[in-house]
């Protein structure tokens, strides 16, 4: 169900016993605390498409850092990925995604540092 955050900052409100202007200023900060405590619950009453960006935001930020993860050890690794971010971003999305690893050698050229990438 709904989880009601301003209906719940409300009913505690007007339990309390405060007055009109009062209480929509308690009630305020009384929805922020309640929103801050509780982040869990707060993206759960977001809105669908809410929740949407957010996730995507995070899923796009994990692939940002293994591309700069996959950029930092494209040298040693051999990962022909000739300094390009979107090369490195793509290698990323491949990986993450279990499509399969887009390198020539998928030992990495004996490299310690795709092992350490990829198990992260």
């Amino acid at each position: 169900g709904h989880w009601a955050i301003s209906n719940m900052a409300s009913r505690r409100a007007v339990a309390e016993g405060e007055a009109d202007d009062d209480r929509k200023h308690d009630t305020r900060s009384g929805l922020y605390a309640l929103y801050f405590a509780d982040f869990y619950h707060t993206f759960l009453d977001a809105k669908f498409s809410v929740q949407l960006l957010i996730f995507a935001g995070i899923y796009m930020f994990c692939f940002c850092v293994f591309a700069l993860a996959f950029l930092w050890s494209a040298h040693d690794c051999g990962l022909k990925i000739e300094g390009s971010f979107l090369r490195a971003y793509m290698l990323s999305v491949e990986t993450m995604t279990t499509i399969g690893y887009g390198v020539s050698d998928p030992y990495m050229h004996g490299c310690w540092q795709g092992p350490l990438i990829l198990t992260s």
